[in-house]
């Protein structure tokens, strides 16, 4: 098992690790040059325009336009306000090398030429580099493009195109491609752009973006980022470093991609997918993110082989998408599925590991007894009869959640120390959870939801279990009927003890319940019960000898037979069961044919 990492680079000592581009010292004839002495190289030149092959010979450039002897344009420094060159309806063979070009305006602009190389050329203070149009059979090979007010590199409608080997710092945007076939964007650098590093806007028809560096992308919106893709297909992602930015990889009503090999390191959102389906993610190195792969309304995507390190949240978050494949993940916090209709919640997802044990996926099962002693996070999902046991579910986003199933049991299962929730229940039908130490969850920076949450759920059964110092409530319900809590240790939590929301019909009795912060209960729901409507009730620590014990809420619930629950001891009488090995102190006491448990004092009001 794979030891966690407390992964310690500051975002600072990140970038120092990285070859920065602004001092990177450039080369002319085999000479190693500086930007400044580059410039001084040059000879200045008035801006100028060729519109037709004729013009290269008419201006007097040397070369006679042929692939074994292209036109050279070079060693040029030009300034201008609008536009320095301008290169439109050629066919014929020409460079543009070893020049300078300066201005509030756009560097160099083509349209509708073919055969053209821009190399080892600087842009400097532009709102535009290098803008390409209507481009066949061209490349941009080894530029600087520093201090761009706009983009610094976009092309559209292009075929046959290469872009490497450049350099991009500080521009609004990187590289921008729209409508271009055929396309190699490799071995780049790129640090703050703004809103985006390397943009695509078209299918790529097997276009390739690779083994570029992209860093301090900060303002990328939805659809942006380091690398992004938008109604895009056939572009191959691969062996890219994204680094130091709020986004990372970007599909956007994009299928048919491969993002591969990437390594994505502190980032915000590494590898986020809007509306596309039947992408392949594979083996991608995520580490020191809040989270780690997002798919929203995309189907049939492959995620697997990717390994996931110092991640805050979760590792996969699949939020309205079908039929994907995860499977072979290294993760840290495990994955989230999120949906209102069971085919959300249908996925084939094997071999995944936490930290601490393996991710157990149950979908479309029946009839199932499993073993869960090496399961650190359990989905049940569109299932009927599948009883787990003796899991440890622990440092997962979600310890254990089951969706759209009926009849399914989680049992003696230690529950600790997850990010988001203990338990959760969406969208079932007589779920039992009995025998649980479901402790110390939601202690994420993103947890909210407490020990255990039910959504839209009937006929849960929560039993025999401890609930105790969870950040959030113990017992949350909301529009769930005829629940049964009965026997349950609820305790210390940051938000109520039981919490019912809308829902009719529950009973709740025989608890311990105390020293919740927010209060002991909650009822907003209609003709729940809160004793078994003879002579038993629950233990409340805030009982203060009174005829009732009046519930919180607009439902005017009131538990009318409750006992004080004192910081010493109680005496739950439950039925003859296997031993728990909760991890709070408990003495069992055998007798006849019951079984006493005692919880000693030491769960006491937080803080005292």
């Amino acid at each position: 098992m794979r030891n966690r990492i407390v992964f310690t680079l500051t975002f600072v000592g990140i970038l120092c690790l990285l070859p920065m581009t602004a001092n990177r010292p450039r080369t002319l004839g085999g000479h190693v040059m500086q930007d400044n002495e580059k410039a001084l190289a040059q000879t200045s030149h008035p801006p100028f325009n060729i519109t037709s092959n004729d013009d290269f010979a008419s201006m007097g450039w040397p070369g006679s336009g042929t692939a074994e002897d292209p036109y050279v344009i070079g060693d040029v420094l030009i300034e201008d306000e609008n536009l320095c060159v301008y290169v439109t309806n050629t066919t014929a063979y020409f460079r543009i090398v070893d020049s300078v070009f300066r201005g509030s305006g756009k560097g160099i602009s083509f349209q509708n030429v073919t055969h053209a190389t821009i190399s080892n050329c600087s842009m400097e203070q532009l709102s535009q580099g290098i803008d390409i149009w209507e481009c066949n059979h061209s490349e941009v090979v080894d530029c600087v493009f520093q201090d761009m007010s706009y983009t610094a590199f976009s092309a559209f409608d292009v075929e046959h195109f290469n872009f490497t080997q450049n350099e991009i710092q500080n521009a609004t945007q990187g590289a921008s491609l729209g409508y271009s076939l055929d396309v190699s964007v490799t071995h780049n650098q790129m640090s703050d752009c703004e809103w985006g590093g390397i943009s695509v806007l078209s299918d790529g028809n097997g276009s390739v973006i690779a083994h570029n560096e992209v860093v301090g992308v900060e303002e990328a919106g939805l659809g942006w980022g380091g690398i992004s893709v938008e109604w895009g297909s056939n572009w191959i992602v691969e062996s890219n470093i994204i680094m130091a930015s709020t986004a990372g990889i970007a599909l956007s009503n994009s299928d048919d991609n491969l993002i591969l090999e990437n390594t994505i390191r502190n980032v915000s959102s590494p590898i986020l997918l809007t509306d596309s389906s039947s992408n392949t993610i594979d083996s991608n190195t995520i580490e020191n993110c809040p989270s780690g792969i997002y798919s929203l309304e995309g189907d049939d995507n492959t995620i697997s082989n990717n390994e996931f390190d110092s991640i805050y949240y979760q590792g996969i978050h699949l939020r309205y998408s079908v039929s994907c494949t995860v499977a072979d993940n290294s993760m840290y916090h495990g994955i989230i599925i999120t949906g209102d209709s069971p085919s959300s919640w249908n996925h084939d997802v094997t071999g995944n590991t936490l930290p601490d044990g393996e991710l157990m996926y149950v979908s479309g099962k029946s009839d199932l007894l499993l073993d869960g002693s090496n399961v650190s996070q359990l989905i049940i999902a569109n299932s009927d009869n599948v009883t787990v046991k003796n899991a440890k579910l622990i440092d997962a986003v979600r310890g254990a959640t089951i969706a759209y199933s009926e009849g399914c049991s989680l049992i003696g299962s230690t529950i600790v120390s997850n990010l988001n929730s203990g338990v959760e229940v969406w969208y079932c039908q007589d779920i039992v959870l009995d025998q649980n130490n479901i402790t110390d969850n939601t202690k994420g920076r993103y947890g909210r939801y407490g020990g255990i949450a039910l959504w839209n759920s009937d006929g849960v059964n929560i039993t025999r279990s401890v609930i105790y110092n969870n950040t959030g409530h113990g017992i949350r319900m909301f529009d769930c009927d005829d629940c049964f809590v009965y026997n349950n240790w609820i305790s210390n939590n940051t938000d109520y003890g039981v919490y019912l929301g809308e829902g009719k019909d529950n009973t709740i009795f025989g608890n311990a319940i105390g020293w919740n912060e927010a209060g002991n209960a909650y009822d907003d729901g209609t003709d729940n019960q809160w004793d078994n409507g003879e002579d038993f009730g629950n233990w409340w620590s805030n009982y203060n000898d009174t005829e009732t014990y009046e519930i919180e809420g607009d439902a005017d619930s009131e538990d009318r037979y409750p006992n004080s629950l004192n910081e010493l001891s109680l005496t739950i009488p439950i039925a003859e069961e296997e031993t728990i090995d909760w991890a709070v102190p408990v003495i069992v006491l055998v007798g006849g044919a019951a079984v006493v448990i005692i919880i000693v004092a030491l769960l006491k009001r937080r803080g005292s």
